[in-house]
């Protein structure tokens, strides 16, 4: 795909040029894209359908996680195809340093949920099991709630190490987590505004795309509730099928909403390069201003 990226942009410019670059190339995305978009949309279906199911077995929990990874597996293979239509190297080339940059995420995921969820039971060993009050985990709660915060606040600078990692073929694996994500942690306001921008247009379309699928899952799980108090099903047999089919198309969809937001956060990347390239030269040469936004400093590729 065409596109200048190198370019000191405004946070509004950022965002319109991100949105023209996406609907100008739609159709090539998705004719490249629509295999692994589906084969997520399917894994997600089944994932929310056996979610549903009111089980607490080992292999029900299994089954969930394994569709959880296939899902983040299909959503990894289709930003890889992305990436190779930002970048303009091949598919092979990309997909093995995405695939690393995509473990390496998950392994933060887990390792952060593991740190929230003992940070939330600190209350609860201090006061020990038999003086747990509701003041207690009310107290956990908050804890909870506080460190996914600084965590989600803090791993905004990832955006910038992750596509340097991705677009720079030279930079190494630990920069996502060392000094690039220092740097990126110096344009922390920048990046801020555009994830919440990014978010609540998300959210959004969020709001009217899973309507559908928040009415099919609360009919679902009520139904659940009575067959385990032991009234019939209310629900028609081919219910079941309705929500599959429902959860695919809203998945799908949103998969593509999601890659949006890829492309927003790559010209976001491109805007701090840029700027960072233009406070070295005028440093250089002595002069500490830096050019307006929407002023070209390098060229497309670097």
């Amino acid at each position: 795909m065409d596109t200048e990226v190198y370019k000191i942009r405004s946070v509004g410019s950022c965002m319109k040029a991100a949105f023209e670059l996406y609907i100008s190339n739609l159709k090539k995305i998705i004719y490249r894209t629509w295999l692994p978009a589906l084969l997520l949309s399917i894994c997600s279906a089944f994932l929310i359908q056996f979610s549903l199911r009111p089980s607490n077995s080992l292999s029900s929990s299994l089954l969930i996680l394994g569709f959880c990874l296939l899902v983040y597996a299909c959503a990894t293979w289709q930003n890889g195809i992305v990436v190779s239509l930002l970048n303009g190297r091949a598919f092979r080339t990309n997909i093995p340093r995405v695939v690393r940059l995509a473990l390496l995420l998950l392994l933060l995921i887990i390792i952060l949920s593991l740190v929230i969820v003992f940070a939330g039971t600190i209350p609860m060993f201090i006061k020990g099991m038999k003086g747990i009050s509701e003041q207690t985990i009310m107290f956990s709660g908050i804890i909870t709630i506080a460190t996914t915060l600084l965590f989600l606040l803090l791993s905004i600078p990832l955006w910038y190490s992750s596509y340097k990692y991705l677009m720079q073929p030279d930079t190494k694996l630990i920069q996502v987590i060392g000094r690039d994500y220092i740097r990126g942690l110096a344009h922390w306001g920048y990046l801020f505004i555009i994830v919440l921008l990014t978010t609540i247009f998300i959210c959004v379309i969020g709001i009217v795309l899973y309507m559908p699928l928040a009415i099919t899952s609360q009919a679902i799980t009520l139904d659940n509730y009575g067959k385990v108090m032991g009234d019939p099903s209310g629900l028609p047999s081919y219910f079941s099928i309705i929500a599959f089919t429902t959860t695919m198309i809203v998945s799908f969809i949103n998969s593509y909403v999601m890659l949006w937001a890829l492309v927003t956060f790559y010209y976001a990347y491109g805007h701090i390069v840029a700027k960072d390239k233009a406070k070295k030269e005028a440093k250089a040469q002595g002069n500490v201003a830096v050019p307006s936004n929407e002023t070209p400093i390098i060229p497309q590729t670097i």
